[in-house]
């Protein structure tokens, strides 16, 4: 028995210090210190007499470039006379510091900040470590968004004097036909430069052409002349007779059917009826709706829009003249449906333009948008009106889109919308009778600000 007394102590010992041991472990802990220095969010509070809702401006956080920002732009009114009231939320152990030009402050929940001055964060994170740095900007409108600014670009479109112009778009190119003293002239122009106009030639074209028919379809050129022929040209330049039967009236341009093939709309007559026949591809015509045309349907002067609405394309026309050379304020707009052929006649029904031929129409941010004509006296309208009920009602717009004082309006005018949403208006005919050779050229400001 003497033998085991000391396994025994041994074995006590080796127990013991194996808890001592284990409670030694367990109670130490190690904390991180976060290297979040981002920030997560920044408000402002509400201020009238800064601007109305100013606690809802919402600011983008672009984390990877550190910037912060309003997208949306603060109504061109807004006067910044003072310091605004600005939450920032970024990690709660984190220290923020803002630095407005030469001055800066210790961030704390609630500070005022002055906007006038350039806005930096610089955000250390808890571990003390972490850096991160933010430009803040408060934009704010410098000019009224929905305004249209006009300027002249040229005093001469054209080094040549003309009667008539029109204008269509073929291709990358722009093409202009003038009907001059000594028959036509063409010239061209990239559409990535409108001011920049060259001469080209101009072969085979007919003398009795009704300038303003001519019209673009699938890069191909047609037009239509007074003893009722269809003439067509592959590049513009070039002309011949197209050999279908017929007497053709109008061209109206082009409309995507139920199945989105295009169709050029043209106006034929045929044992004395008017007719509207279609093509898709400008070679062989098929009538698309036999009915009666009502008396008030354009057969000339009209302008036209082709735009897409509810998921249809649509083809609009506006004014013109009628078979008895009456004017017109009607609208009528082609389309095809599920169901097929659909134009539904005289929308206008409120009358609220003045009848007139040679008006500059066009679908412009999201409206349709009307403009100069020849009106009943004689005289040119200067009035500007805008339909966003596609063409059903129009009216006068609450924010500015006239020209200025300098601006002489014109009928018959040309007009090319481009790829940076630059409206140009080439030419016409003022209410003298004499033609103008002016380049104009305008866009709504909200179309043009960087993002």
């Amino acid at each position: 028995m003497m033998r085991v007394k000391p396994l025994i102590t041994l074995f006590l010992l080796v127990s013991i210090f194996g808890m001592i041991s284990c409670n030694s472990d367990s109670s130490t802990t190690t904390y991180e210190l976060s290297s979040d220095a981002t920030v997560k969010k920044l408000l402002l509070s509400k201020n009238d007499s800064v601007t109305t809702q100013l606690d809802k401006v919402f600011f983008t956080i672009d984390q990877a470039n550190g910037l912060i920002y309003n997208a949306d732009s603060l109504p061109v009114t807004t006067k910044l006379k003072k310091k605004l009231l600005t939450e920032i939320t970024f990690s709660s152990a984190s220290k923020c510091i803002v630095y407005m030009g030469s001055d800066s402050l210790n961030y704390t929940k609630t500070d005022s900040v002055d906007f006038r001055l350039p806005v930096k964060l610089k955000v250390t994170a808890s571990d003390g470590v972490t850096v991160k740095w933010y430009d803040v900007k408060l934009n704010i409108h410098k000019q009224v968004p929905d305004s249209l600014q006009w300027h002249k670009v040229s005093d001469e479109a054209w080094p040549v004097a003309y009667s008539k112009n029109r204008l269509v778009e073929s291709g990358s190119e722009l093409l202009a036909y003038l009907k001059t003293t000594s028959g036509f002239a063409l010239y061209t122009a990239s559409k990535s430069n409108p001011a920049l106009w060259s001469s080209a030639s101009l072969t085979d074209f007919p003398d009795n052409i009704d300038v303003y028919s001519i019209t673009a379809f699938k890069n191909r050129i047609y037009a239509v002349t007074t003893n009722n022929q269809l003439w067509i040209s592959e590049t513009g330049r070039s002309w011949s007779k197209l050999p279908v039967n017929g007497a053709f009236y109008a061209i109206y341009g082009s409309v995507s059917d139920n199945q989105s093939v295009d169709r050029l709309i043209v106006l034929q007559k045929n044992d004395g009826v008017f007719q509207l026949l279609s093509s898709t591809d400008g070679n062989t015509f098929a009538v698309c709706y036999s009915g009666t045309l009502p008396d008030d349907f354009p057969v000339r002067g009209f302008a036209s829009i082709n735009h897409s609405a509810f998921s249809k394309n649509r083809l609009t026309l506006i004014g013109g003249v009628d078979k008895n050379n009456a004017l017109l304020n009607t609208v009528h707009q082609i389309q095809w449906t599920n169901s097929g052929f659909l134009c539904a006649f005289n929308m206008n029904n409120s009358n609220s333009f003045a009848a007139r031929e040679g008006a500059t129409a066009l679908y412009y941010n999201d409206k349709m948008i009307l403009t100069g004509g020849k009106i009943a006296d004689g005289t040119v309208s200067r009035l500007v009106y805008s339909s966003i009920e596609n063409g059903i009602s129009w009216q006068l717009p609450k924010l500015s889109l006239p020209f200025p004082a300098s601006f002489e309006v014109s009928a018959y005018a040309s007009v090319y919308v481009d790829a940076n949403s630059w409206i140009w208006l080439f030419g016409g005919v003022k209410s003298s009778g004499a033609t103008k050779n002016e380049i104009w050229r305008g866009r709504v400001n909200r179309l043009g600000f960087v993002k």
